[in-house]
């Protein structure tokens, strides 16, 4: 299965993916290695902790892109799976992760927004028709 985290406040990836196999076959996740991007989570905010949701599922094998930023997080979904003898493998890919989600990444590590701006100017710098607002 697969998924993706769809919406603040909503169901994390990790959760839609089991809930994919889920309508299959429970079973299998227990023989499956779990990929995720981020570190699952570990602690209960406006969703349940996925970390702990793996756990009781039966997933024996996780491989992780790289540790949560999130200081509620960082380290600490990787050490609650451990401890239930869940195998975790950590991979170095902070910086593609923070390349494919900037707005996370600058949220949580620099506490600010991530603003991306676009415009159309014409050769001589201006943005717009002359007589109708045009600025230099």
């Amino acid at each position: 299965g697969e998924g993706y985290h769809k919406e603040c406040g909503g169901p994390h990836a990790e959760i839609h993916a089991i809930s994919a196999v889920q309508s299959v076959d429970m079973d299998k996740l227990k023989e499956a290695t779990f990929y995720v991007t981020l570190e699952p989570c570990s602690f209960v905010g406006k969703t349940p902790s996925c970390a702990n949701h793996l756990i009781k599922t039966g997933v024996k094998h996780v491989v992780i892109g790289s540790l949560d930023p999130n200081p509620k997080v960082s380290g600490r979904g990787v050490e609650v799976m451990r401890d239930q003898g869940v195998h975790v493998e950590v991979l170095n890919y902070a910086q593609t992760n923070a390349n494919l989600n900037p707005g996370f990444y600058s949220a949580m590590l620099h506490g600010r927004p991530y603003v991306t701006l676009k415009w159309a100017q014409s050769k001589d710098g201006f943005i717009g028709q002359s007589g109708q607002g045009s600025m230099p």
